[in-house]
């Protein structure tokens, strides 16, 4: 007998990724590196977005964080960068993020974030 495996035959493959991946998602950074590793596999698809949308929420509920936040700055700024599509979310998770840190900590990775983003046209939204 020859079996189908209907789950691999979905039309939408970035659908079957973010359905295996939903239980591995305990922390922010591993969270963020399978988002990240999603939009390398399908960039700007709507499953990278959905994935960010439901990362910011779970992140918005949060008062005090114990990760490191400039790993999870970096994780997300390299997502928008390389997936314009996601630039109001990411805007959002960035912001969110910056309330975690020092004032001082906060100008230095605004400095970064700028200058990684002052070579791409278009980014308005980003600069807010």
């Amino acid at each position: 007998m020859y079996y189908v495996n209907i789950l691999k035959s979905i039309n939408y493959p970035d659908k079957y990724y973010t359905g295996y991946s939903t239980d591995l998602k305990k922390r922010i950074q591993k969270h963020l590196l399978l988002i990240h590793k999603l939009a390398l596999e399908f960039p700007n698809s709507g499953s990278v977005r959905k994935e960010l949308l439901k990362l910011y929420k779970k992140l918005y509920k949060r008062d005090k964080l114990n990760e490191n936040i400039g790993v999870l700055i970096s994780i997300v700024a390299d997502l928008a960068f390389k997936n314009p599509s996601t630039y109001p979310v990411s805007s959002a998770i960035l912001s969110k993020l910056f309330t975690f840190i020092s004032d001082n900590k906060k100008t230095e990775y605004m400095n970064k974030l700028i200058k990684r983003f002052d070579s791409i046209p278009n980014t308005g939204i980003v600069d807010l």
